[in-house]
Formats: structure tokens, sequence, C-alpha cells
């Protein structure tokens, strides 16, 4: 009896090795990784969930009239919002406007309309590019007058 035990366990881990490195080794790379949720996968593109009120400042746009925004130096990200859904504000990220956006701009310094949440921190040095340093100053404006509010968070 002993004999035959030890030859049945012999011959089934010698069978049994084999299958297990199979499993181990040519399953799908998603067996048994952790499933990601929407926030992780998010977190891994650089979008983050805002905290609320971290820096929140609210601006009065005059009609026609570009405004000037610094936000803090440790902000990282930036939401414009509307005070009044369905109205229109340009945001320029690096160039002062003079004028409500018309026509075609193909130099690159357009405005864009509407931003909402945007990364302005700094963008990593990657050789053989230089860092970018972070935008602490852009420009807002509307063809009427109305409210938006300024979030900032880290």
């Amino acid at each position: 009896m002993k004999n035959s035990f030890c030859k049945t366990a012999a011959l089934g881990g010698s069978i049994l090795i084999p299958i297990l490195a199979l499993l181990l080794f040519a399953a799908p790379a998603s067996w048994g990784a952790p499933q990601q949720t929407p926030l992780e996968t998010a977190q891994n593109v650089r979008i983050k969930v805002p905290p609320a009120g971290r820096w929140v400042h609210n601006y009065s746009l005059t009609a026609n009239t570009a405004r000037m925004i610094t936000v803090p130096g440790w902000a990282n990200y930036v939401n414009i919002s509307p005070g009044v859904p369905g109205t229109t504000f340009w945001v320029n990220w690096t160039t002062p406007m003079t004028a409500v956006p018309s026509g075609d701009t193909t130099d690159g310094s357009g405005a864009v309309a509407n931003s909402g949440v945007r990364y302005i921190g700094p963008i990593g040095d990657i050789s053989p590019a230089p860092a970018v340093p972070p935008i602490q100053t852009f420009w807002v404006i509307s063809a009427t007058t109305q409210e938006i509010s300024v979030e900032c968070w880290r």
C-alpha cells in the first residue's frame, strides 16, 4: 500500500507541476490583477476629483474685456466654471487676449471655450525637452457680462 501511494503521489506531483506552471505563465495578465475603479483609472491619467472648497474665487467678467487671473503657486489643477450654465467664456493659458475670439487662429495661440478642469502644474523634465513651468496666470474673456468660479487644488 505504502509503495502504491508514493508512486501515485510522485506521478500526481509530476503532472501537477507543469499544469500549475502553465496556468501561472500562460494566464492572461488580468487574472489575479486588481481591477481599477473609474477613479483610479482617472488618477492614472493625472485627473483628480477636486476636494471641496480648497481654493475658490469668483470673478465678474465684463463683456468683451479680458480678465487676468492668477492662481496660487502650489496649485496643480484648476477648474473654471460659468455662474450660469450655457454661457460661453474663453480661456487663454499662455497669451493675453484683447477680444473675444472670432475667425481663425492658426498659430497655436488660440483660446479654449469653457475650459473646465485643466492640469496647470509643472510638466516633468524628460530629456531632451526642458521642464515646462507651472501656469500661474491666465486670461479669461466673454462676449457677455457674467460670473465665473475658479477652483484650484494640488
